[in-house]
């Protein structure tokens, strides 16, 4: 069984393996905490998000973050909202997008492609009043395709953060 999430507390060095998020998915691709105190993730094979509530110890399937797209590479929070990017698995020839989650209502905005043929984004960060994001064309250690840093600032323009 892949995808499992886990807990880790370094004060006692207990290392606790959660269970797979959401059944059947290849892997946990991303975490962020909300301004819920829920820490949330995407996976690969589905492109879902899922939310676990360190309260009652259960998670909860979010839904797919944009259609077509298999996975979620990158994700960081704000609030309560999560920003995130998606990516494709070798051989696909679609471009990833950006995406919004409002943790209250539950929706989601695509945001578009930030960079036409670029087929992962693989880092997310808010900072100040924009969210940031790198992509890439291929695998994590692509050398011809080095991951970009650019502003999704017309992606974002008009969204109180």
């Amino acid at each position: 069984m892949n995808g499992h999430f886990f807990a880790y507390d370094p004060s006692t060095g207990v290392l606790t393996d959660k269970g797979q998020p959401i059944a059947g998915q290849s892997s946990v691709s991303s975490l962020a905490i909300g301004g819920d105190g829920k820490a949330y993730g995407g996976v690969q094979s589905s492109g879902q998000l899922f939310a676990y509530d360190p309260d009652t110890d259960s998670f909860s399937d979010k839904g797919q973050v944009v259609a077509e797209q298999p996975r979620v590479l990158a994700l960081t929070a704000f609030g309560y909202r999560l920003y995130g990017g998606t990516g494709n698995f070798g051989g696909s020839t679609l471009s990833a997008h950006v995406f919004e989650h409002d943790i209250y209502s539950g929706s989601f905005t695509d945001a578009g492609v930030p960079a036409e043929g670029e087929r992962n984004v693989r880092s997310f960060a808010v900072l100040g009043e924009l969210a940031y994001g790198g992509t890439s064309f291929g695998g994590i250690a692509s050398h011809t395709n080095p991951h970009r840093l650019s502003p999704f600032a017309s992606a974002l323009q008009g969204t109180s953060l």
